[in-house]
């Protein structure tokens, strides 16, 4: 079953300060208190919110003037200065991250060259995270400060950034070049511009996630562009998500999952960014793919083609493990070898069947009485065989503006809207598996 973006709290009981008649308050005592309230707050934040920005926290460019002005004793160079407009952020623990006004030199920050990364272009995230306040002095009991400021601290890192970090903007950095620049086009940042599209919103959790991943086999002739054409859908859809059931979330990062012929029984999976799509693990088990993924996808490509028995028993393995398969073919084919194969992988009594009408494929949670229209002008046909959802139709082409169908609004509406219905009865099928299965997980 696949892991929500941020994790859920564990599981650890809270200890709450004992309160007797005589009982002596010292400052550790009522620290102990503090900290169980602190963790009882965190507790109920991660469990129904998500870590982000609330309010304000843009970033600019500052002019040479301006350093000279808010640093005058600086004696790093311009245009890598930047500053933070003053706002408000929550991390995953549930800290409030505040950045007031003043003092303005604290909201401004250099960002540094990698030192590592001196040769290359390199990705860099800089980000806001909260601060917990020290008393000055050895002993922080006995300091007689009446009050501590929770604090903020504005960073950069190379690495991916947790929960604990807010980012801010992230860019391209090309090292030893000094300048760094607006977006001139806010939807596709060049280098050494901040991007500004990856900032997340603090917000309610999503109570389901689900996640697919595009089945490619280097056997087959299917092209990059069939690949990045399903890869494109899925992102159509998961976008659609949030707008038309936000209750399940889709992770937008479609990953392509690679069967070689000279794998045993291991996976390669092959990560995809918005940016671009790399190698970035090799040899997964398939119980990792099965815990990973809820749905893998077989496009339009594998239609006329049987599964060799590697394969054959990978996706085995993989239906074993709780997993779900989504097959797509035209409209109009019969007798497909890809069908043929796909029924060895089941019991020998299993057949193909048409989805019922109650099935929660075509009721939940938007319901069907006539299924959409696809390529041949007829409907789309869904049958099951087991843990394999067949669609007749190429129901997955007609999720956004990416092709060349001519399909109105309201056409792509339905077609987004059974989709969903799909990725929502995965998400259905693998959490009620889990809660028989849970001793099992790794």
């Amino acid at each position: 079953m696949t892991l929500p973006a941020f994790p859920f709290p564990k599981p650890n009981p809270l200890k709450r300060l004992h309160v007797y008649d005589g009982l002596t308050i010292n400052a550790a005592s009522w620290c102990r208190e503090r900290e169980y309230h602190r963790h009882r707050q965190s507790l109920h934040y991660q469990s129904l919110h998500e870590p982000g920005i609330v309010c304000g926290l843009g970033v600019r460019i500052l002019e040479e003037r301006e350093i000279q002005e808010i640093l005058p004793n600086q004696l790093q160079g311009y245009g890598r200065w930047v500053e933070v407009e003053p706002g408000v952020a929550i991390d995953v623990e549930g800290n409030p991250i505040i950045i007031p006004p003043q003092p303005r030199d604290a909201r401004c920050f250099y960002i540094r060259d990698p030192i590592d990364e001196l040769d290359r272009e390199v990705m860099v995230y800089l980000y806001v995270c909260y601060h917990e306040p020290v008393p000055p002095g050895e002993d922080a009991f006995s300091t007689s400060q009446d009050a501590l400021q929770e604090w903020f601290e504005i960073d950069q890192q190379t690495e991916a950034l947790t929960g604990k970090e807010v980012e801010l903007c992230r860019l391209q950095l090309k090292a030893q070049q000094n300048q760094l620049y607006p977006p001139r086009d806010f939807l596709h940042p060049e280098t050494n511009e901040l991007d500004f599209r990856y900032r997340r919103s603090a917000r309610v959790r999503p109570q389901k996630t689900v996640r697919v991943g595009v089945l490619e086999n280097e056997d087959l002739d299917e092209t990059d562009e069939d690949i990045e054409h399903a890869i494109e859908s899925f992102q159509d859809l998961t976008i659609a998500l949030e707008a038309l059931y936000p209750q399940l979330y889709g992770i937008r990062e479609i990953d392509r999952i690679l069967f070689s012929a000279s794998s045993t029984l291991d996976v390669e999976v092959r990560k995809t960014t918005f940016q671009n799509a790399q190698v970035l693990s090799l040899s997964r088990s398939v119980s990792d793919l099965a815990r990973d993924y809820d749905i893998l996808y077989l496009g339009a490509a594998w239609q006329h083609r049987s599964l060799n028995t590697l394969t054959l028993n990978l996706l085995r393995q993989y239906i074993e493990f709780g997993g779900l398969l989504w097959v797509e073919v035209p409209q109009g084919v019969s007798q497909l070898p890809i069908l043929s194969s796909l029924e060895q992988i089941q019991r020998s009594e299993d057949r193909w069947e048409d989805l019922d009408r109650r099935h929660p494929i075509r009721t939940e949670p938007f319901a069907f009485q006539r299924l959409p229209i696809g390529e041949a002008l007829e409907p789309i046909q869904l049958k099951k065989l087991g843990n394999i959802i067949l669609c007749q139709g190429q129901l997955s082409l007609c999720w956004g503006a990416s092709f060349s169908l001519e399909l109105d609004r309201a056409e792509i509406r339905t077609a987004q809207e059974l989709g969903i219905n799909l990725l929502n009865f995965a998400w259905y099928y693998r959490s009620s598996r889990r809660l028989l299965d849970w001793g099992k997980r790794s």
